[in-house]
């Protein structure tokens, strides 16, 4: 019954933790496909844990990185280099992901 089913203040942390939860790409390849409904979402199991999964959404992130991991964007030189003001921390940002900038063609120069 719907009385059986009331929730404490532990439950709530036990929901944000496991809302907070992210999965690998290997929870993906372990989990079992229970169905299908409304044409576009697929239920699966992951252990003891039920996901509802946007099957499109699954589809264009697993297209959109095979495509990143397989092409690289040729650069095309500015004629005059475009200066670019950053904070600090956006500098940081910048020189940890560089060699990302690098491969979807953008290179920098520090004055």
């Amino acid at each position: 019954a719907l009385q059986d089913c009331a929730l404490e203040a532990a439950d709530d942390d036990a929901a944000a933790e496991a809302l907070a939860r992210v999965l690998s790409k290997e929870d993906f390849e372990r989990m079992e496909v229970v169905g299908q409904f409304n044409r576009g979402f697929v239920v699966a199991r992951l252990d003891r844990d039920l996901f509802i999964l946007d099957q499109h959404a699954c589809d264009e992130k697993a297209r959109f990185e095979r495509l990143q991991a397989s092409y690289t964007v040729r650069q095309q030189p500015l004629m005059r280099p475009l200066p670019l003001e950053a904070s600090a921390a956006e500098e940081a940002v910048v020189r940890e992901h560089m060699p990302t900038f690098e491969r979807n063609g953008f290179r920098s120069v520090e004055e």
